[in-house]
């Protein structure tokens, strides 16, 4: 198991810190491309537990905000995750609002 693969389990058991933010900050660092860094933080976001709910939105937040877009694919599925996430926790307001921010990321040329 890869250092950034222990990480993500560790946070995925115990919540993350801002420390621990900064930490996978680093390890994404390896990362090659802003679509595989989105990627590992909403795939890593959709393994925690229901506790975790707000703490699996903040880390795609923060793969929103630090990555810069590299294309719609990646903000699509960054929300739409959200939504997921916010369904499972039975929030479908916040679910709804964050499927609207994942159509709306599809644009006109993808219906």
């Amino acid at each position: 198991m890869s250092k950034i693969d222990e990480f993500e389990q560790k946070i995925i058991k115990k919540g993350f810190t801002e420390e621990d933010l900064k930490e996978y900050e680093k390890l994404l660092t390896r990362v090659r491309g802003n679509f595989l860094k989105r990627q590992h933080c909403y795939s890593t976001a959709m393994q925690f537990p229901v506790e975790y709910t707000e703490q699996a939105v903040l880390l795609i937040k923060y793969g929103l905000e630090k990555f810069e877009d590299d294309g719609w694919f990646s903000t699509y599925t960054s929300y739409f995750n959200i939504g997921r996430i916010y369904e499972k926790a039975k929030e479908y307001h916040k679910a709804f609002d964050y499927y609207l921010l994942a159509k709306n990321a599809l644009g006109d040329e993808h219906p």
